[in-house]
């Protein structure tokens, strides 16, 4: 639906210009309480007291009056406003002049600017600017209207063209721009042109818009673009200006704003018996973007009454948020046709031009300060997606206060700004007077600052208002990385982690989450506020928990009368929390082993590179004893080379092994190894048959093994029991 907001909120005014002395002290002693222990500092919609000393600055530059219409923040925290000196209150037949001031970070008027901070300069009767943009080099560029003396109630009285100077940093005109500082442009050779608004691109070229007409005709959003030497850019509808026609007669294009792709959105208003906001996207030659809403161009109405689009500034996520003023129905009266008061309005719109339902449900939201009419005029997004109005508050009849409101990014009053999303400000108490915040900006450490004009507290006439405000900004800081080991098991970890804010962050969400499971492997946690900007950390679990591995039992061969002989063993497989990537065993299976015992030794490796490994022999023998019987009962021995004697007999359940002495009479094979706690002879006759005794201990009764088998008994093993080893 179409949220309407309604509050009443106090105001804050500017101290007496007798107090200013006392409050000077006072200030002192203020910076230093607030910094003591449970001290409660400024909330977001205070006044900046380091601005000016009270958060407020008023600027005459010598003329009768003066307006200020722009504002834009340099990087060093120097504050300009542009606008214009000259015409008093309701714009009587009064010369006006371009009008250009810069403040210090402090409120304070900057002399390296033309000697003063006041640069006014003049090309006809009637010259005001009502935009002001910042190059990178630091000049300033400010865009307005420039013709002959303007009759009453804001009536041309002669030829008006769009204007756009440049200065340099220290405010004297860049004679680099068109050989003055100074370029002015018939839009389309009409008689009546007049620049609203400016934006720079990343390229340099400047982007003027406002509208254009000629008598008796009606007004056409007018935009045109310039290069950096100030000659038109003919790569831009190819005279660099364009002049586009709204649903309704009467357009006027009061706001610019550069989307990150280069296209180009112009806001302002689309009028005939009534009016609506009226927004137009344009490519980066000139051309309607017919992505945009099908044709380029999207109308908004509130509430059937006239509407009034001013300010644009355009979201992080590209969405489009457009200010102005919005129709509000009065009650109805029999005798009278409907009537409207107006309220603060803003729409929001998606990159395609449709209106964005996820703001107060309709892409529309008004708000109202004290139930009467109020003015919006300007709009700005902060850092943490909030958006901040400024305008005019009507408080009574005769008065008007600079008005801010300030919403969170689904269109709600931001409370935490003023205690219910709204400020006004009064720059002159104790009587009614005029106050419109006309221009808007945020300072890169998110404070406010609102420009305009206001009536001092010790003149009544209109003067440059400048106001400061605080606002908070969302800090979140996210932990340092994170690198633990994995929990035992299990390939990964549980981790816990807290973020830490400043309380302007609101509810703040961390994917994955505190207390998930991580997986081995780096991991990156993003945590997202739901007012501010985000901050990521890694998550780095390592495994280092080693596989395991088991081995095969020990393996016993014979080669026949061989001196080697081919293993094939199995390959034993590991285990691991992550999975094994590799068991490699060496020697590997398949291998020829000597005569005698070698050691294969098998290696895991897990997918992290943690390893483990088992072991296990081999035994090899020439000379095998089967007993007929019992294939238990063996005797194997080795008859060769330097490992003669060596043998392993497995008799009555138990292997023994040991070295006996090796002898070879008449063709038969004999071993013997007689010691105190073992006696073990065995034969081997030329047939391949033998026999073989075992007496262990040397009193206990004898094993014996018989072997009439003639075939070879390279085969023959000794079954799997636990060795013990002989002597």
């Amino acid at each position: 639906m179409l949220g309407n907001q309604t509050a009443h909120k106090f105001r804050i005014t500017r101290p007496r210009p007798f107090a200013r002395s006392c409050l000077v002290i006072l200030m002192a002693i203020l910076l230093v309480w607030s910094n003591l222990p449970g001290v409660v500092n400024a909330a977001d919609g205070d006044l900046d007291l380091t601005f000016d000393t009270d958060g407020l600055q008023t600027t005459g530059t010598g003329a009768t009056s003066d307006f200020g219409n722009a504002v834009a923040i340099q990087p060093d925290g120097k504050i300009v406003v542009a606008g214009r000196a000259g015409f008093p209150a309701f714009e009587l037949m009064t010369n006006s002049d371009f009008a250009v001031v810069r403040y210090n970070a402090d409120g304070s008027l900057d002399n390296t600017f033309d000697g003063d901070g006041i640069v006014v300069t003049n090309i006809n009767d009637d010259d005001e600017a009502y935009g002001v943009a910042l190059q990178p080099d630091g000049k300033i560029v400010i865009a307005g209207r420039t013709g002959i003396r303007r009759g009453l109630i804001g009536v041309p009285g002669g030829p008006v063209s769009f204007a756009v100077l440049r200065y340099n940093s220290n405010g004297s005109l860049d004679t680099s721009f068109d050989g003055d500082g100074i370029v002015t442009t018939d839009i389309n050779g009409n008689t009546f042109s007049e620049a609203y608004a400016l934006a720079i691109q990343s390229d340099g070229n400047i982007v003027v818009a406002g509208y254009t007409t000629s008598m008796g005709t009606g007004r056409d959003f007018a935009v045109a673009r310039y290069n950096t030497d100030g000659s038109l850019d003919a790569t831009f509808d190819t005279d660099g200006m364009v002049a586009t026609d709204l649903p309704l007669s009467n357009d006027i294009a009061r706001g610019v704003a550069l989307q990150q792709d280069g296209r180009i959105v112009v806001a302002g208003t689309s009028s005939a018996l009534s009016s609506d906001f009226g927004v137009v996207r344009y490519n980066t030659d000139g051309s309607l973007d017919t992505t945009f809403d099908t044709d380029g161009i999207m109308t908004t109405d509130f509430n059937g009454g006239p509407d009034t689009g001013r300010g644009v500034a355009i979201q992080a996520d590209g969405k489009i948020v457009v200010a102005g003023s919005a129709s509000i129905p009065l009650p109805p009266s029999p005798f009278s046709p409907p009537s409207f008061t107006r309220d603060f309005g803003l729409v929001r719109y998606n990159d395609d031009g449709s209106l964005d339902m996820s703001f107060d449900s309709d892409g529309r939201v008004t708000t109202n300060f004290a139930n009467r009419p109020d003015e919006g005029y300007s709009v700005a997004i902060q850092q943490d997606g909030k958006i901040v109005a400024a305008g005019s508050a009507q408080l009574s009849v005769f008065e008007t206060d600079f008005g801010l409101t300030r919403y969170n990014p689904d269109g709600s009053l931001d409370t935490s700004f003023g205690g219910d999303g709204i400020v006004t400000t009064d720059f002159k108490t104790g009587s009614n007077n005029l106050d419109e915040a006309l221009a808007i900006a945020i300072q890169p450490d998110n404070k406010i600052v609102a420009a305009g004009y206001g009536v001092p507290q010790s003149e009544s006439v209109f003067r440059i208002a400048v106001a400061r405000y605080e606002a908070s900004i969302c800090e979140l800081t996210c932990p340092d990385n994170i690198i633990v080991s994995n929990d035992p098991g299990q390939c990964g970890a549980i981790v816990t982690f807290a973020t830490t804010d400043n309380g302007a962050c609101g509810v703040v969400t961390c994917v994955p989450a505190s207390g998930s499971f991580f997986p081995v492997g780096t991991t990156t946690v993003t945590c997202t506020p739901t007012i501010g900007a985000g901050c990521s950390f890694t998550v780095t679990v390592n495994d280092t928990e080693a596989p395991t591995i088991d081995c095969p039992d020990d393996v016993t061969v014979t080669t026949g009368g061989g001196t080697s002989v081919v293993v094939n063993y199995t390959t034993p497989t590991g285990d691991d929390n992550c999975g094994v990537a590799s068991v490699v065993c060496n020697p590997p299976s398949g291998s020829v082993f000597p005569l005698g015992t070698g050691t294969v030794t098998c290696t895991v490796t897990d997918t992290s590179g943690n390893t483990a490994a088992c072991s296990f022999n081999v035994s090899v023998f020439d000379v095998c004893i089967e007993d007929n019987n019992d294939p238990s009962r063996v005797l194997l021995f080795i008859s060769t080379g330097p490992l003669a004697g060596t043998y392993q007999i497995c008799c009555g359940g138990i292997t023994l092994e040991g070295v006996g002495t090796i002898s070879n009479k008449r063709g038969v094979l004999n071993l013997t190894h007689f010691t105190p706690d073992r006696r073990v002879q065995g034969y081997l006759y030329p047939t391949n048959q033998g026999t073989a005794a075992l007496q262990s201990p040397p009193s206990a009764f004898p094993c014996i093994i018989s072997d009439s088998n003639v075939t070879n008994n390279g085969n023959c093993t000794c079954p799997t029991v636990v060795m013990k080893t002989g002597k």
